[in-house]
C-alpha cells in the first residue's frame, strides 16, 4: 500500500510562531540567525515522531492506493474522515464507490472499509494499485489540539538534532531519542 498527500497540512511551527520552541533549546527569541536550522530541526523531529507513531499529526487529506479492496488500509491515521473509495474500471477510468455501499471502521488502527450486508465490491481491473481512498486524517488542525507529550517530544528532538549536528549522534538502538520515545510509545500504533 502506498498514499499520496492531495491537501498538505500547515506547519506545526512556522518561522513567525516558535518562540517556545527556541526557549527549549535555549537560544534567545531575538536571535534570528539560528531561526532556520531550528525550524529545519523542528519539522526534522515531527516527521521522525510521525514515523515512531506511524500517525499524521497535522489534519492532511492524503489518496492510499491498495491491490484489490480487501487490501485497502486507511492508514497512516488517526482518520477524521473517508471523503471518496474508487476503483480503477479495464478502460483506466476511476469509478467511484457509492458510500451507502460500505461503512469505514476508523476506530481499529489502521482504518479499514467493511461492505454493508448485501453489498459487494465492484471489480477492478487486474491492474496493480487499482482502488484508492481519500481520506482526511491527523491528530489536529493546529498545535493546540496535539497532545502536549507529542509537542514536548518534538521540542526535544529539535534540541538534540541542534546540539548534535554532525557524526556525533548516538540515539538508541531504534533510532529514537530515549526521552521523546518514551513520549510517543503511549500514541504509537502497533499493527
Amino acid at each position: 500500500m502506498s498514499f499520496e498527500v492531495i491537501t498538505p497540512p500547515a506547519k506545526l511551527f512556522d518561522a513567525g510562531d516558535f518562540g517556545t520552541l527556541k526557549t527549549h533549546v535555549e537560544v534567545e527569541e531575538a536571535d534570528e540567525e539560528w531561526d532556520a536550522l531550528i525550524l529545519g530541526y523542528a519539522r526534522a523531529a515531527q516527521s521522525k515522531a510521525e514515523s515512531y507513531m506511524r500517525q499524521l499529526i497535522l489534519t492532511q487529506t492524503i489518496r492510499v492506493y491498495a491491490d484489490g479492496f480487501r487490501s485497502l488500509s486507511l492508514s497512516p491515521g488517526p482518520v477524521q474522515s473517508v471523503d471518496k473509495v474508487e476503483y480503477l474500471d479495464d478502460s483506466g477510468n476511476w469509478i467511484e464507490v457509492a458510500a451507502a455501499t460500505y461503512r469505514a471502521l476508523t476506530l481499529d488502527s489502521p482504518g479499514y472499509l467493511a461492505l454493508v450486508p448485501g453489498a459487494s465490491w465492484p471489480t477492478p481491473s487486474p491492474q496493480p494499485q487499482n482502488v484508492r481512498a481519500t481520506i482526511t486524517v491527523g491528530m489536529g488542525s493546529g498545535r493546540d489540539e496535539i497532545d502536549d507529550t507529542i509537542l514536548q517530544a518534538i521540542q526535544l528532538l529539535t534540541a538534540y538534532f541542534l546540539e548534535n549536528r554532525g557524526d556525533k549522534m548516538k540515539l538508541s538502538e531504534k533510532g529514537m531519542h530515549p526521552g521523546a520515545e518514551f513520549l510517543l510509545s503511549d500514541h504509537r500504533v502497533w499493527f
